[in-house]
């Protein structure tokens, strides 16, 4: 199969162009591009197309070769490169590490975009619910202990008994402070 190398530009204004690849021909990727403008009018290309007249625009090989799929995109971006085309805003190739590269920066500046955002309505939807999860929680709590009052007697008892580890300094402490009270 033959790639092809193509420039696509209207005769009312030819500085601003387009560089392109394709496997079908040229006549029938001219066809594809006035489609998919009608799709995509908010692209630069597709907005170029729908303002000028559909009779001035040209399209005109600049290379064929015997390429197809990422060797004809790297061809492609060497051309767009190379002829400095002002209608392509995207990079025909990019390697693996640099479209991981790309994907970090714009995660990395959706979530700085929308961390606010985001912050907020987490806060708004804690502060809605936080009264209610509280009372529900102490009403749950509460009936737990009703049904289970061996297990909050045996929990009490540990933590008590835990609380006591020095009774030494407990007494020495209940000492002064008796002592305290004594001479004043």
């Amino acid at each position: 199969m033959v790639g092809l190398i193509y420039e696509l530009y209207s005769t009312e204004n030819p500085y601003q162009f387009y560089v392109g690849s394709t496997e079908v021909g040229l006549e029938r990727r001219m066809r594809v591009h006035f489609c998919t403008a009608k799709l995509r009018p908010q692209q630069l290309v597709y907005k170029c197309l729908n303002h000028y007249d559909k009779g001035t625009w040209r399209i005109v090989l600049v290379e064929e070769c015997d390429k197809t799929g990422v060797e004809l995109k790297k061809l492609e971006e060497f051309w767009r490169v190379t002829l400095r085309a002002p209608l392509n805003k995207l990079r025909a190739y990019r390697t693996p590490e640099e479209a991981n590269e790309q994907h970090r920066k714009a995660d990395a500046k959706w979530r700085d975009k929308n961390r606010a955002y985001k912050n907020k309505r987490c806060l708004a939807k804690y502060y809605e619910n936080h009264e209610a999860n509280k009372k529900r929680s102490r009403d749950h709590a509460r009936i737990w202990r009703a049904d289970n009052p061996e297990i909050v007697r045996e929990r009490t008892r540990k933590y008590r008994k835990k609380q006591n580890i020095f009774p030494f300094f407990r007494a020495a402490q209940a000492r002064a402070a008796f002592q305290l009270k004594i001479s004043t």
